[in-house]
């Protein structure tokens, strides 16, 4: 069973190399320092060359146990010292050797290591100044000599640093990151199933609204969070125009305003639409913020100049700060099992990939090598086996099909639209269904992980009909206007049963995403014949995102004939 030695193993290795290391460095300045010596030719250099290399041998690994570690790099430096001051003092060949031992006592010691043979080898220049004949002026010397004993403390003090957080990188036990995740997740577990309210950020956000309204009616309302690739979208949605705001945090808007100075703005305007307009009417944006970071906004906007007084604007701050760290708290949620599903979506098809894949295909070249050699002698088992061979061609076709489902995602810098639109090409390509496809976006997005369920959602209704339609035509139709949405699978196959099998799981998994998100779903018979499945996002019935946009303008017109903002 494993120990502590077990944790102290890449330590002892550490040290081990660390000595290595020092040794070489030992040498490399004794050839500078005799490459240097034998471009004077002073015999004096060569004497002092072969007294310090014996001191070298003592400091250096192994033999330095017997003497101790600090003694023998202490001996090293004033050996060193002494060789420099009769070898020319500021001028000697020597002086770049004062950087070993510090170097080596950093790798070995630490920061003692690394500052006492510096201190030895600076003392032992002083007093050997003081006892010795030299007349050269004492700033030369200081000037001369100083700098190499300065470089060689600093050199080994960086050493020792980078040194100690090598070592502690070598202690860590590499149980205790899985240690604590466990510790958190489970911390985690217990929590949420202890909160009072709910951990799904669009309820809170929906609540927030209502209670919005009980304090300050209003016509268009929306709580405006921050998702992926720094943009804001509607977490949740009150009202009947859903209109386009420009809801960009880099301008001079009443939304960028309170996002960065954590303060309600209100306006004797709406807010600035994607036109650059701002119809008649008054607008109000409170921060949702927690600390010092802002997570989102909600917006209000009201028919009324002047439609907020101070206490209605007290009042709304007070329920935005009370419902902050729950609209965070579920917001994380939201990342965190997102980046959990990711991961083992992309595990199952590694795992697929490299199991079922890999001998189903082997299975086709055997039954490609069986049909060959039965082909002459026994021509009735050919067919069969050609059938056979058909089969397993189509099921990796599916699962080929079925991998790239579960690797397929919505990009960040992409939308729903782009995403689904991808998928349903491939399998138009693959399958030689006939795909209509048919996109409606608006400017503005869903948050990334419904755009997720919704892109699953629609995979799982395209999947039934490759595998059991016997289709000829695909119809898929998306229509995205924030917090509302619609996605429609619809196909000329063979139709659905009289009755829907209790134990479908496809559709179970459909019917549960679309309860995550709050939406409709819906499975009935297509009138030309074939299967329509829909799921539709928002609380109110869906307006096709081209007309809604249309009939904003026009209301926009009249209030104000598309004032610009100030």
């Amino acid at each position: 069973m494993c120990n502590g030695r077990c944790v102290m193993a890449p330590y002892n290795d550490l040290r081990h190399s660390v000595s290595q290391v020092g040794l070489v460095a030992r040498a490399v300045l004794l050839v500078l320092c005799a490459s240097l010596a034998a471009a004077k030719t002073t015999p004096t250099d060569l004497l002092w060359l072969a007294a310090l290399a014996p001191m070298a041998l003592v400091a250096a690994w192994p033999w330095r146990a017997r003497l101790g570690t600090l003694s023998a790099l202490a001996l090293e430096s004033g050996t060193c010292g002494v060789a420099v001051i009769a070898t020319g003092s500021e001028t000697s060949v020597f002086l770049p050797y004062l950087l070993a031992p510090a170097f080596s006592g950093a790798l070995l010691i630490g920061v003692n290591g690394a500052i006492i043979p510096p201190g030895v080898a600076a003392l032992t220049l002083l007093v050997g100044r003081a006892v010795s004949s030299d007349t050269a002026p004492l700033r030369e010397y200081t000037a001369g000599v100083a700098l190499w004993v300065v470089l060689s403390a600093f050199l080994g003090l960086v050493t020792a640093w980078v040194n100690h957080l090598a070592a502690t990188a070598a202690r860590v036990d590499p149980q205790a990151a899985q240690k604590a995740a466990y510790d958190l997740l489970s911390r985690l577990r217990t929590v949420a199933r202890r909160l009072p309210g709910t951990l799904d950020p669009t309820t809170t956000g929906e609540a927030l609204l209502r209670s919005a309204r009980a304090v300050a009616p209003y016509a268009e309302g929306a709580v405006l969070v921050r998702s992926s690739g720094s943009r804001l979208v509607p977490l949740a949605r009150a009202g009947t125009q859903r209109p386009e705001w420009d809801l960009a945090l880099s301008g001079d808007s009443s939304v960028a305003e309170a996002w960065l100075t954590q303060e309600p703005q209100a306006r004797d305007r709406r807010l600035r639409r994607t036109d650059g307009t701002c119809p008649a009417g008054s607008s109000l944006v409170v921060p949702l913020a927690l600390g010092l970071r802002t997570q989102g906004v909600l917006v209000l906007e009201s028919d009324r100049p002047r439609a907020w007084t101070a206490k209605m604007i007290a009042d709304l701050a007070k329920q935005a700060a009370d419902i902050a760290l729950q609209l965070e708290t579920g917001l994380i949620f939201e990342d965190v099992r997102a980046l959990a599903t990711t991961e083992e979506r992309n595990r199952v098809a590694r795992e697929i990939h490299d199991g079922i894949a890999q001998e189903l295909v082997f299975l086709g070249y055997s039954l490609d090598n069986l049909i060959a050699e039965t082909a002459g002698p026994q021509p009735m088992l050919e067919e069969p086996l050609r059938r056979l061979r058909e089969e397993v061609t189509r099921l990796v076709s599916e699962l080929r099909l079925s991998l790239f489902d579960l690797r397929s995602g919505v990009d960040a810098s992409a939308g729903l639209g782009t995403a689904l639109s991808d998928h349903v090409r491939t399998v138009g390509t693959e399958t030689g269904l006939t795909v209509h496809l048919s996109l409606t976006e608006s400017a503005i997005r869903l948050p990334s992980s419904t755009e997720v369920e919704l892109l699953r959602i629609a995979q799982e209704a395209v999947a039934n009909v490759r595998k059991h339609a016997q289709a000829n035509n695909l119809w898929v139709t998306c229509v995205v206007d924030p917090p509302l949405a619609s996605i429609t699978v619809e196909d000329d196959g063979v139709g659905m049963r009289a009755a829907i099998r209790s134990d479908s799981y496809g559709l179970a998994i459909m019917q549960e995403r679309a309860d995550r998100l709050q939406a409709r779903f819906q499975v009935r018979p297509r009138q030309a014949g074939g299967t329509r499945v829909e799921v539709l996002l928002g609380s109110v019935a869906h307006v096709p995102a081209g007309n809604a946009r249309d009939d904003e303008r026009g209301a926009a017109d009249d209030a104000d004939n598309g004032a610009a903002c100030r």
